[in-house]
């Protein structure tokens, strides 16, 4: 490169460091900024009392602060997400409880399975151990025979269950976190309904 390209060049670099410095148009300083907005919802639901009250409960029916999520088993950020509230709900017990409404996506073969299986263990009153067994698997779920996971849960009447996730017609209770999605428009998983407030996926400042 000639002296009088290297001067070119060199002029065009102070002039875009004076830029950042002048304007504080840094990444450090745009991330600050970006830090001090809060995510917005994509919608408010007016009436979303009624979706939260259906669903498997993980914490107090009364708590002060309820989230509905509409959770898909092979959805790795659904699995991301359980990982940010395992801790808010052992740190605040009385007050935070969660409401798993089961959510399969059409392109998640072994997360409808999942589904199916979850649905018939709380029929028996162990969804979630069986939820968080299912987890323990991350992005290896089981393909077929449900019946270890549900024994590992606490699944006592194996036969009952067997003939639950083997019936051709999938749980009510499937059909109905289905057609609730359906009216909030929820298209994704996972999705969050807080207090009136829907959020698709983990919103940063979660």
């Amino acid at each position: 490169m000639s002296s009088g390209n290297r001067l070119r060049v060199a002029a065009s670099v102070w002039v875009i460091v004076a830029a950042v410095v002048t304007t504080g148009r840094t990444a450090v300083d745009l991330a600050a900024r970006a830090s001090r907005q809060q995510t917005q919802p994509r919608q408010v639901v007016a009436d979303w009392r009624q979706h939260a009250t259906e669903g498997h409960l993980e914490g107090p029916p009364d708590a002060a602060v309820t989230i509905v999520v509409f959770w898909d088993f092979e959805c790795a950020t659904c699995a991301s997400l359980s990982k940010r509230i395992a801790p808010l709900l052992r740190r605040y017990p009385a007050d935070l409880a969660v409401r798993y409404r089961p959510l399969p996506l059409a392109y998640h073969e072994k997360g409808a399975a999942a589904a199916i299986a979850g649905e018939c263990a709380a029929e028996q009153g162990r969804y979630l151990p069986f939820h968080r067994r299912v987890l323990d698997f991350g992005d290896s779920l089981p393909s077929g025979d449900w019946g270890p996971v549900a024994y590992e849960a606490g699944v006592r009447d194996l036969d009952a269950f067997v003939r639950c996730v083997r019936d051709p017609q999938a749980p009510q209770s499937l059909r109905l976190h289905s057609e609730a999605a359906t009216t909030l428009g929820v298209l994704e998983t996972p999705t969050m309904l807080i207090r009136g407030d829907l959020y698709t996926g983990i919103p940063w400042d979660f």
